[in-house]
């Protein structure tokens, strides 16, 4: 699959009219900076109505456009400047005249007949360091009669403090034409040069003074209509709208990054006792480099065991992270660490032809454990925290010409850690990532978490368990759905948690409206699935899922284990032996306000929906449920949650008190879930497994560790 980036963006046509008064804006709103500040290129690329001839020549390109910074072959050079430059092309055209021709106008090519000495860039005004600042706008006007003839190109630049700076070039009145279609793109500054952004987004917006702009399907022209040589790492996003005298596009760059990701990042000792390999345990996710600099060049090298540059992988163990731990532990397992950096291709591309460049690619790496050593240095309940750092270099294209190779190249250098955990015990996880298919949705729409809604009075009972009808049974319904999910057998109408629960977030958007009077209800659920995998048969427990939502919609989760002080992942307990609860997360502004940003959800009724009351004395039995192990085997058990985000009880408050020691109440209930929805509408989910022998590192993410997932919300009804 390929996506609009680079030299590769839509054209817009208006019904194959020619355009009137096509002008085209770029405004800029963070900072455009490339590789080495080489600088980079804006340009509009048009199309002539079929049958224009200059001088016997047929011409099929017009361009018009901006170079930033050194052009690769001008002279002289343009380097810290903003030049202008417009070509017509016959790109079929031969190299030279023929033999006795003399051309009108003189300094012409067959290949570009109508403008003289049509080949360089006229600079006109500064642009330090090569860069275009954010809050900048970058226009290109064309002029037209009243037959769409382009007239005159009129370039203007606006930098970032609102200085306006203008240059234009008028035709000659034998050599205006009519165009049909336009193209702008974001790539290297000229000559076939490309270019790497480290930085750089913004918006193009086309207008016409007549007629209707949207997406060409079939060349007007009835030609190939020609691409840019040159490249960079910009992608562009959707037209909007669809059609529109006046439209838009997000222009954005895809960010040189590496970044780990786990399909398993806890090992218990009897899970490395029965398979002392995972294959794999993990992925490095590296996106926004060319597939070429990576030395992806055919389909077979995403499987080549020889592939240069690689990722260099290192471990090393960190003392304040394993303070538990004696000098002489953590010897022991320094000297018997699991190797880590055994890479297992064949690398997962989302476009395996690799037609598509600078997309997002997915290294795997297996982990073993060639002894027992490390998990022997532990006493029971004891964890080792290991940290994984990756460095990889890659020379990216700065300069130079596309069209004959090689390019000018200058490394770059990304790296990022990740900690995988030793645990003396047992291993309760879930898998972020499809197993089967890595790369069909990210780490934040986890495989094993799982959304769902029902309607009162609909005809199919998911997992066989009858749909409530009002609110009041809506405890009782899930309840009911994960004994019947954990129970063999119980389920008799076909359904599964992989088949009947989708995992794309549109297929399980969750209404946040109440019901209007007269309409059945809708009541949403949330099941994560925790996956179990022991060498031996035991049994262990309670293995704990807290559900928490978030306040904002975020790919990024991070953990940091609070207790009962501020932050999202906020626990306590009733007093009890081994009760522990989610409590609902509180970030403080400044020490002056606190507010809450993370509400804890139960497949059991909530201690505070009726009355004032402490919600560390909620309770969540079928939350905190223990596990019976099959040696060599993996165990699926489910837990789950009702989401009464739709629902109007009052339980909330909506500014957590100054005193920490009421955060949690009892207070009197002033606004329901829905209310706190309406206000930050965007959430997310997260379930968390709180079990005591692997407890989570401060720092992980759904995509680092495999005891959170989550998921991003997509909401049904209108938003406020």
């Amino acid at each position: 699959m390929g996506f609009l980036s680079s030299s590769n963006n839509v054209v817009l046509v208006s019904q194959c009219n020619n355009l009137q008064g096509l002008t085209f804006t770029f405004t800029v709103t963070e900072d455009l900076v490339t590789v080495g500040d080489v600088g980079f290129g804006l340009q509009l690329n048009c199309f002539p109505q079929a049958g224009q001839v200059f001088q016997s020549q047929t011409l099929n390109w017009f361009q018009f456009g901006f170079t930033i910074g050194s052009t690769s072959g001008l002279q002289p050079s343009n380097d810290q400047k903003i030049g202008w430059w417009v070509e017509y092309w016959n790109t079929n055209g031969p190299a030279n005249w023929p033999s006795g021709y003399t051309p009108n106008p003189a300094n012409t090519i067959p290949q570009r007949p109508v403008i003289p000495n049509d080949s360089g860039v006229t600079p006109f005004v500064g642009a330090p360091s090569n860069r275009i600042l954010a809050n900048s706008i970058l226009q290109i006007q064309l002029q037209t009669d009243t037959s769409g003839n382009i007239t005159k190109a009129i370039f203007n630049y606006t930098d970032s403090s609102g200085t306006l700076t203008s240059a234009n070039y008028a035709f000659a009145s034998n050599a205006v034409f009519p165009i049909y279609g336009a193209q702008a793109v974001l790539v290297g500054p000229f000559n076939g040069a490309p270019t790497s952004f480290t930085s750089g987004a913004g918006t193009f917006t086309c207008s016409v003074t007549s007629g209707s702009l949207g997406v060409e399907t079939t060349s007007c022209g009835g030609y190939g209509e020609p691409q840019t040589a040159e490249q960079s790492n910009s992608i562009y996003g959707a037209v909007t709208p669809a059609t529109g005298s006046t439209v838009t596009q997000s222009v954005d760059v895809v960010p040189m990054t590496m970044s780990f990701s786990f399909e398993q990042n806890t090992f218990g000792q009897d899970e490395a006792q029965g398979a002392a390999t995972w294959n794999p345990a993990y992925y490095l996710e590296i996106t926004g480099f060319p597939n070429s600099a990576l030395g992806l060049n055919t389909t077979s090298d995403l499987s080549s065991h020889s592939l240069s540059p690689l990722p260099a992988i290192t471990m090393s163990v960190d003392s304040s992270l394993n303070q538990g731990l004696t000098p002489a532990q953590i010897s022991t397992i320094k000297n018997n660490l699991p190797v880590v950096n055994a890479f297992a291709p064949p690398i997962l591309a989302i476009d395996s032809t690799l037609a598509t460049n600078y997309q997002t690619l997915m290294y795997p790496y297996n982990i073993t454990f060639p002894n027992q050593n490390a998990f022997n240095a532990l006493s029971a309940h004891e964890v080792a925290v290991i940290t994984l750092s990756a460095t990889l270099t890659v020379q990216v294209p700065t300069s130079g010409n596309t069209n004959a190779p090689p390019v000018t190249t200058s490394p770059v250098t990304v790296n990022c850690k990740a900690t995988i955990e030793l645990a003396k015990g047992e291993d309760p996880r879930m898998e972020d990532l499809n197993p089967s298919s890595p790369l069909s949705f990210p780490s934040w729409l986890a495989y094993d978490l799982r959304i769902f809604t029902v309607t009162a009075g609909q005809s199919h009972n998911v997992f066989g368990v009858t749909t409530p009808t009002a609110a009041s049974g809506a405890v009782t319904y899930i309840r009911q759905v994960l004994n019947n999910l954990n129970t063999p057998g119980a389920i008799t109408n076909g359904d599964t948690f992989d088949t009947t629960l989708a995992q794309s977030e549109d297929a399980s958007s969750v209404p946040w409206l109440p019901a209007p009077a007269g309409s059945p209800q809708q009541f949403s659920f949330a099941v994560a699935r925790v996956r179990l995998r022991s060498g031996i048969n035991t049994t262990i427990g309670p293995v704990r899922v807290f559900f928490r939502l978030f306040a904002a919609a975020s790919t990024v989760t991070s953990f940091a284990e609070v207790g009962t002080g501020a932050g999202n992942y906020r626990w306590g307990t009733n007093g009890t032996a081994g009760h522990k609860i989610p409590l609902l997360g509180v970030e403080s502004l400044l020490g002056i306000i606190n507010e809450y940003v993370t509400v804890p959800c139960f497949a059991t009724d909530r201690v505070n929906l009726n009355g004032p009351a402490d919600m560390k004395t909620q309770t969540d039995p079928p939350n905190a449920v223990s596990i019976t192990t099959i040696a060599g085997q993996e165990v699926d058990t489910y837990f789950g949650c009702w989401l009464d985000v739709n629902q109007t009880t009052d339980f909330l408050i909506p500014i957590a008190p100054f005193s920490q020691s009421q955060w949690d109440g009892p207070w009197t209930g002033t606004e329901s879930l829905n209310g706190a929805i309406a206000v930050a509408p965007h959430q997310c989910l997260v379930a968390e497994i709180r079990f005591d022998d692997t407890p989570i590192p401060n720092g992980a993410d759904s995509g680092t560790t495999d005891k959170l997932a989550q998921r991003n919300i997509a909401w049904l009804g209108v938003q406020p």
